[in-house]
């Protein structure tokens, strides 16, 4: 099936990479992709928050496991806080730490042998299977692994790999802990880094590819056979929501970059770079418009050609909107995405989600998390009050983040970040802030 699908997307590459592929580098100088802000350094963090910030770190232990999905909610969102913090400070030590997650994070994946079999491909595959009550079968849990609990195990490890790819100056320098957190991990940050990328590039072929791909639509698509079926019957053969497929995509695109860095295999990275725009075009063409006040404003829906999940809430668009960030890159990205394309998602923040004092943050949507309807009929626009889900910005800053990163929402909104963001130290959400004042800062100027 894998090699069937790649010599689908082979064959399509012909027609469609013509149109991005002047950022596949022909010369011996490969192209480096860094966002200018954390090599600039403007505004370092204070002393307090950093110290704070450190403390918390040493005490935190990666997570073993991912039976309740922590892995991927609270292990992976910590790890890119990190690799924030490291790219704001300079300071290698939050790398390290990093490395040492990724290291620990594959140590404990699944084996193909002493593993766990998935339910749904009924085969032994390298990735982080959960036992959840969501995903039962008579009542029995059973091993499930999905596209967004990868996507979000797989996020720091393969910008990890980008990372050191983007600083030839430290390919040759030895790791501190070397291999001690997984035999064969390398004991340079280049060969630390070359062996992430084998790992990500199995689970990618053997699970992502092999049994969550459509290679005739070179799309992301959920399983559709009896064992998806048993587990969720709703969901079988269909297209993933966008949160789901787009946060995959910034997995292949750390991964496409670091290989290009890194002149792994050319054609495999144009391959995932043509899934990204694939999935990217697929979910602007999905957009739908609407006049309020006479200004024209932007909705989504929560999956693609599935009218019934309804409109997208805020929990989830902010997912749509830190990949379509991460992707965006500053302007510097082959995938056609500019101000331009991404101001109308600005205005909707600014303008419809955030109230008169600027304090609290609307959903996308009316009624409660996962009732999308309606969402542009001004009568049922009301604050968040979803339990762990809450609007207040000190609560959750995450619905703000990828507004703030992409820098037109300016002082009225880093008001809000400073006001709130800065009153508790939090592992995933504080590198962030300090990257707040830096990219404010640099946009100010």
């Amino acid at each position: 099936m894998l090699i069937k699908g790649l010599l689908a997307i082979s064959l399509s590459l012909m027609f469609t990479t013509k149109s991005f592929s002047s950022n596949q580098s022909n010369s011996t100088t490969p192209k480096v992709y860094q966002t200018s802000p954390a090599q600039d350094r403007l505004v370092l963090p204070p002393d307090d928050e950093l110290r704070i910030y450190k403390e918390k770190l040493d005490k935190f232990k990666t997570i073993k496991h991912n039976d309740r999905k922590k892995m991927a909610w609270q292990q992976g969102p910590i790890m890119l806080g990190i690799n924030v913090a490291y790219r704001v400070t300079g300071d290698i030590t939050f790398l390290n730490q990093s490395l040492k997650m990724s290291d620990e994070i594959l140590a404990v994946r699944n084996h193909p042998e002493e593993g766990k079999t998935l339910y749904v491909s009924n085969k032994k595959l390298p990735v982080w299977p959960t036992l959840h009550d969501d995903f039962k079968v008579n009542g029995e849990k059973k091993p499930f692994a999905n596209i967004i609990m990868t996507a979000m195990i797989l996020q720091p490890i393969a910008e990890n790999f980008r990372l050191i790819m983007e600083s030839p100056g430290l390919w040759n320098e030895a790791v501190p802990f070397g291999e001690e957190y997984l035999k064969g991990s390398g004991t340079t940050y280049r060969e630390k880094a070359l062996f992430y990328f084998e790992k990500i590039e199995e689970t990618i072929d053997q699970f992502v590819l092999a049994f969550w791909y459509d290679p005739l639509n070179n799309l992301l698509r959920i399983p559709d056979n009896s064992r998806m079926e048993d587990i969720q019957p709703e969901l079988a053969g269909l297209y993933p929501a966008y949160n789901r497929s787009l946060a995959m995509m910034q997995v292949l695109d750390d991964l496409a970059r670091g290989m290009e860095l890194a002149k792994k295999k050319p054609h495999k990275a144009s391959v995932l770079r043509s899934m990204v725009k694939k999935q990217l075009d697929t979910f602007f063409d999905d957009i739908k418009t609407y006049k309020h006040n006479g200004k024209k404003y932007i909705y989504w829906f929560y999956a693609p050609a599935d009218r019934e999940s309804g409109q997208e809430d805020s929990k989830h668009g902010r997912l749509v909107m830190q990949a379509i960030t991460k992707l965006y890159n500053d302007g510097n990205n082959p995938y056609g995405l500019t101000k331009e394309k991404l101001q109308p998602f600005i205005d909707l923040f600014l303008d419809r989600l955030l109230t008169s004092n600027g304090s609290k943050v609307h959903y996308f949507i009316h009624r409660k998390n996962m009732v999308y309807r309606n969402i542009h009929i001004e009568p049922h626009r009301r604050i968040n009050r979803a339990g762990a889900m809450t609007g207040d910005l000190k609560d959750d800053i995450s619905y703000v983040t990828p507004y703030v990163i992409l820098g037109w929402a300016g002082d009225r909104v880093m008001k809000v970040i400073e006001e709130n963001m800065a009153k508790k130290v939090s592992l995933k959400w504080t590198p962030w802030l300090w990257y707040y004042r830096n990219f404010n800062k640099i946009n100010s100027q």
